[in-house]
């Protein structure tokens, strides 16, 4: 059996081996407000194209041409 896959499953543990909680989330306007500018921001056509884009070049920079 491949375990490769079953780790993402696991519960972190801390340095004695006790399970790790994660921490509670804090719902106040703040989180809120971002959360809602964020997604306005990934329906606007324009940033959805703009970060297209940025993803291309920074793929081509990372990458290259690697059909030499």
């Amino acid at each position: 059996m491949n375990t490769a896959l079953t780790r993402i499953y696991e519960k972190p543990a801390g340095p004695s081996g006790e399970p790790l909680e994660p921490d509670s989330l804090v719902r106040d306007g703040r989180f809120i407000t971002r959360m809602v500018d964020r997604y306005a921001e990934m329906q606007s056509l324009y940033i959805h194209e703009r970060r297209q884009l940025d993803l291309m070049e920074h793929l081509w920079a990372v990458k290259g041409n690697d059909s030499e």
